[in-house]
């Protein structure tokens, strides 16, 4: 099997991974609850609640569509500039306080190999700005620390996902290796 089909395949399972998920829950891309409960890490963020017009201000996104979640929460999805066509960031809840937003990225390079996470690279840019529309300071070390905990900086797989939570906050941040990584708010149903 060529790399490239392995990568669609793995593409199409985390797809499908994200697209089902128990009724009454959104799905987490990075972690299960029970990790995010242990998580052990805070972090000072700038918001308290997931508010779509201060996440994505300046994010390197195209193709804004709007729908329904499947437990039935508005959802707006975007493409990721310079990613592969496939790759989607999605904010699920009410625009003023979400839910999540998550993303699956990917970027490969011309063998048909996932590209790593690095300075200049799509999904790089992508999270790092995310980071500092959050963090209150440090948005960038905060980004190449989680891209190192998760793997995706070299593209390695490394378990469990890495989440940290926001101090005072039932928010919580995760990467994994997949190329997917979310910010939750557990305070929110879901």
């Amino acid at each position: 099997m060529s790399v490239v089909v392995k990568h669609e395949l793995l593409f199409l399972s985390a797809l499908v991974l994200c697209a089902c998920g128990e009724k009454g829950s959104t799905v987490s891309t990075t972690r299960p609850f029970e990790n995010v409960k242990e998580a052990k890490e805070y972090v000072e963020l700038k918001i308290d609640k997931l508010d779509v017009k201060s996440l994505t201000k300046d994010l390197p996104i195209y193709g804004e569509m709007h729908d329904k979640s499947d437990i039935g929460l508005p959802r707006t999805r975007w493409k990721i500039k310079g990613a592969d066509k496939r790759s989607v960031l999605e904010y699920i809840g009410d625009p003023n306080d979400g839910v999540q937003i998550s993303a699956h990225c990917m970027a490969f390079n011309n063998k048909g190999a996932y590209e790593p996470w690095i300075k200049g690279q799509p999904c790089y840019e992508i999270a790092n700005k995310l980071m500092d529309n959050v963090m209150n300071k440090n948005g960038d070390a905060f980004t190449l620390k989680m891209l190192t905990l998760s793997g995706l900086d070299r593209m390695q797989e490394i378990e469990p996902f890495p989440s940290i939570w926001g101090r005072n906050t039932k928010i919580s941040i995760g990467f994994n290796h997949m190329g997917f990584f979310d910010i939750t708010n557990f305070a929110k149903e879901h």
